[in-house]
């Protein structure tokens, strides 16, 4: 399991890069790639199924759910807040 975050800086520019994020993530069978919207301030986490992306969008102090996370022994949920923070 592989999770990457791209943060984005530009809204315009993140929409218009967007469906080819999607579309290198899903050729390197990246399972749960995340990415922000800082303007909405909310974290975007994909979860690969069937080839195709599902998207589950948490924001404030909704904990994020992210198997990596446990994976990686991450003992308390991060919020989307705290993710945005690190941005």
């Amino acid at each position: 399991m592989t999770i990457t975050f791209y943060f984005s800086q530009s809204l315009q520019k993140h929409r218009r890069l967007l469906p080819t994020l999607r579309k290198n993530w899903r050729s390197r069978s990246l399972d749960s790639p995340c990415y922000n919207d800082p303007r909405q301030e909310q974290i975007t986490v994909l979860s690969l199924v069937a080839g195709l992306y599902e998207e589950t969008v948490f924001s404030g102090e909704m904990a994020i759910a992210s198997p990596l996370l446990l994976e990686l022994g991450q003992e308390s949920p991060l919020t989307a807040t705290q993710i945005l923070q690190l941005g």
